[in-house]
C-alpha cells in the first residue's frame, strides 16, 4: 500500500508539472534568442507568479511605439505590429494619454514632460540594442539624438544593487525591464495584486539571475505582455488600453 501511495505521488507530481517550469528548474527555450522562466513564491499566505523573458541581443529588431490618438490594450498592439513577436507595456501616461516623462520615437519628442533626472532612467533603443541608463549619472541632453527612449522610475536594482531602501507598502501589478552584462534583455511582469516594488525586488534577487540593471515601468492596470514567437503564445493582457509599448520584431 504504501508503495502504492508513493508511485501515486511521483505521478501527481508529474502531471501536476507545466512546460514551463518554476523557480526551481532552469530556463526554457522558446526559440535561440528567446527563454522563459516562472518564478513562484509565497507572500501573505498567498502564491504569486513572476514570469521573466529573457530576449538575447542580434534576434529581434526592438523599438518603442507611441500613439495618444489610438491607445489599445497590450493584446491588440501585438497584432496592430505586423510581425511583432513580444509587445511590453512600459511608459507611464496622463489621462489622455499623453507621457508623462521623456519619451522619444525616431529622434522625435512625444510630449515635453520628463521626469526628475536624478531618480530615474531611461530605457534607450540604438540599432536595436537596448540598453538601461541610469539618468542621474548620464543626464538627457536637450538636444541629444536618441533613437527610442522611455523614462521610467524608480531603479530596483542598480549595478546588480539593491537600489530600494524601504517598503513603501503600495501594492500592485508589476512590469519591470532588466540587462545583465552580457547584454541580454529581461521583461519582466506580475499580474498579482499583492506585490510591492520592495518585495519585487527582492523576489528578483532571490530568483538569481544575474541582473545588472532593473528599472520599474508603468504597472497597475497597464501591466501587460503579449508573446507569439512559433507554437508558444502567451497573453497577459493589460486591464486597460495603454498608448505606449516596447515592441521586438524577429529579424
Amino acid at each position: 500500500m504504501k508503495n502504492l501511495y508513493v508511485c501515486f505521488i511521483v505521478v501527481m507530481l508529474f502531471l501536476s508539472g507545466c512546460d514551463y517550469p518554476s523557480q526551481q528548474n532552469e530556463w526554457k527555450k522558446i526559440d535561440d534568442f528567446l527563454s522563459y522562466k516562472q518564478w513562484d513564491f509565497e507572500i501573505n499566505g498567498a502564491k504569486e507568479t513572476i514570469e521573466i523573458y529573457r530576449v538575447v541581443p542580434g534576434g529581434y529588431k526592438i523599438k518603442l511605439v507611441y500613439s495618444s490618438e489610438a491607445p489599445k490594450y497590450v493584446s491588440d498592439w501585438l497584432y496592430y505590429n505586423d510581425g511583432a513577436e513580444i509587445v511590453v507595456n512600459g511608459p507611464y501616461f496622463s489621462e489622455d494619454y499623453s507621457p508623462s516623462g521623456y519619451v522619444k520615437i525616431n529622434n522625435t519628442r512625444v510630449g515635453n514632460l520628463i521626469f526628475n533626472q536624478e531618480l530615474s532612467g531611461l530605457v534607450q533603443i540604438e540599432d536595436d540594442k537596448l540598453f538601461i541608463r541610469d539618468l542621474g549619472v548620464q543626464a538627457l541632453k536637450a538636444d541629444e539624438d536618441v533613437e527610442f527612449g522611455l523614462q521610467s522610475y524608480p531603479f530596483l536594482l542598480k549595478n546588480s544593487a539593491p537600489a530600494l531602501t524601504e517598503d513603501s507598502g503600495k501594492i500592485a501589478r508589476r512590469t519591470a525591464i532588466g540587462t545583465d552584462a552580457d547584454d541580454n534583455v529581461y521583461l519582466i511582469v506580475s499580474d498579482t495584486t499583492h506585490l510591492s516594488l520592495f518585495d519585487l525586488m527582492n523576489q528578483l534577487i532571490n530568483t538569481g539571475i544575474p541582473f545588472n540593471q532593473v528599472l520599474n515601468l508603468d504597472g497597475g492596470t497597464s501591466t501587460g505582455i503579449a508573446v507569439s514567437e512559433g507554437n508558444y503564445h502567451e497573453i497577459k493582457d493589460s486591464l486597460v488600453k495603454v498608448p505606449g509599448v516596447i515592441v521586438f520584431d524577429k529579424i
